[in-house]
């Protein structure tokens, strides 16, 4: 875990005004059930937390004949104890009792709980049959809007089988084997207690070949084709760019300890343009930004006959690693030299383990995140548009067939930057 500023308000005005003093990268503690669990499972490195712990106008419940206030750092405990809330907000009293654990509901906010936006959150349901309204403070000032217009993630199944997940304390792994790898897991550990510095800037790369394909037969449908080839069709594979490269992606993003705000990429079809490779790109470049103006070039490539790279490269104030090659330059050098382990294998050992020992294994969010980081490069490249985090989060693209059957699927166009429209 990377050091983080700790700030103490003492109001709501000061929390304010010291989240717009030290801009992205900050997080909000109340009971920090959430948060504690995002730093210290999820790879979540906050360069600043702002507590709420002092902020005595956010505390406790209060009824009047319009209705019901609820501090955002009312506890879970309170909640579900609250003889008015039980007799007259009966769901949401059985809700907030429904949180975790006798502990967590010590300590858990309802703020929290629907800052966090988990759809598996037990206090969602009753507070939105119940009209409820979230006051919310910024830096423009303070307004009100209905729970349900608060919550602007429709669809996020992967963070809500993650909340479910840890509900049921399941072990979750998702196939970024660096994560398990010796030399990874020691370089990033260097990285996170600041070996090179600050991180300021990175390059990723998966810049190959091309892969197999398979020749269609006269007997294979729509469907069963490109099911064989699935790499190149973007409902299945997403693009190379997600299916292969989101693997260095997720390296940035673990060293960064969150996904970036926006992406800027540039790519195309310049050489594997015969229609046996469906609808997909040959290369992609992107220009990942991350809070506090980090930046990450990410550059993968299909293509025979270049150069190849596959590493990634994270610069700091006091150093850089690569961690292809197990290296840190700089003020703190560093040299992997343990031996090598296949990282496949690796991750299954971590997860029976963790299933033996009962310990924390959860890589659902992180994973998730990295996937999106992928599209949301995706979705800038084929548009030629910058895109957004919250773009990529709330976009109503469908890629998926009208059928799961066997039969006709028609390929949809490869995509035209500056034509192709962002969704």
């Amino acid at each position: 875990m990377r050091r983080f500023d700790y700030y103490r308000a003492s109001s709501v005005d000061q929390a304010v005004s010291l989240l717009k003093e030290h801009g992205e990268g900050g997080r909000l503690l109340a009971g920090g059930t959430d948060l504690l669990v995002q730093i210290k499972e999820a790879g979540l490195n906050p360069s600043y937390i702002v507590s709420l712990l002092e902020v005595d106008e956010l505390q406790g419940l209060s009824s009047n004949g319009d209705g019901l206030r609820i501090g955002a750092r009312a506890l879970m405990r309170e909640v579900a104890a609250d003889a008015t809330v039980q007799a007259d907000y009966s769901a949401l009293a059985d809700g907030a009792g429904l949180v975790g654990s006798h502990q967590t509901r010590n300590m858990g906010t309802v703020g929290g709980n629907v800052c966090n936006a988990a759809p598996s959150a037990d206090t969602s349901p009753p507070l939105s049959v119940l009209d409820a309204s979230v006051h919310i403070a910024g830096a423009g000032g303070t307004r009100e809007v209905a729970i349900d217009d608060f919550w602007t993630g429709p669809g996020r199944t992967v963070l809500a089988a993650a909340d479910e997940a840890d509900r049921k304390r399941l072990k979750v792994v998702a196939g970024t084997q660096r994560r398990h790898q010796a030399k990874y897991l020691q370089l990033m550990r260097r990285v996170h207690q600041g070996d090179i510095g600050d991180i300021v800037s990175g390059n990723v790369y998966w810049n190959g070949g091309e892969l197999w394909s398979k020749p269609r037969q006269p007997e294979w449908s729509d469907m069963e084709w490109q099911l064989r080839n699935w790499l190149y069709f973007t409902w299945l594979s997403g693009d190379h760019i997600t299916e292969q490269h989101v693997h260095n992606i997720d390296v940035a993003n673990w060293a960064i300890g969150d996904h970036p705000i926006s992406a800027m990429a540039l790519a195309g079809r310049q050489v594997r343009t015969d229609p046996a490779f469906g609808n997909v790109f040959d290369h992609f470049s992107v220009e990942f930004v991350y809070p506090g103006d980090v930046r990450v070039t990410s550059n993968c490539r299909q293509i025979n006959g270049c150069d190849n790279r596959v590493d990634e490269f994270i610069v700091g104030t006091r150093g850089r690693v690569s961690f292809g090659r197990g290296r840190i330059e700089g003020d703190t050098p560093f040299q992997f030299s343990g031996a090598f382990t296949n990282a496949y294998v690796q991750e299954h050992i971590d997860l029976f383990n963790a299933i033996r020992t009962g310990s924390e294994l959860n890589e659902a969010r992180t994973v998730a995140a990295s996937t999106l980081t992928a599209i949301m490069g995706r979705m800038s490249a084929y548009t030629g548009q910058r895109v957004t985090w919250q773009q990529a989060l709330n976009s109503t693209l469908d890629l998926a067939p009208v059928a799961y059957e066997f039969g006709p699927i028609p390929v949809r166009p490869v995509a035209v930057p500056g034509r192709t429209r962002l969704v």
